[in-house]
């Protein structure tokens, strides 16, 4: 999975928050892993799917 698609994703799947990013809950633990701090951010260090799927995944990039 590309990088842009993986934005993509967020995009088309999540909402846009008070701040103007989008949000979405859940998506591939290993994109998001390699991802973190450059393109997307969430609290703790892994998610994984049911025991996180209501942790926020938020794009920083536009």
């Amino acid at each position: 999975m590309s990088l842009d698609l993986l934005v993509l994703g967020i995009q088309q799947l999540g909402s846009e928050n008070a701040k103007g990013k989008f949000i979405t809950k859940f998506s591939l633990v290993a994109t998001l892993t390699a991802t973190r701090k450059k393109v997307i951010a969430f609290q703790g260090e892994l998610v994984l799917q049911s025991v996180h799927n209501n942790v926020d995944i938020i794009r920083l990039q536009e």
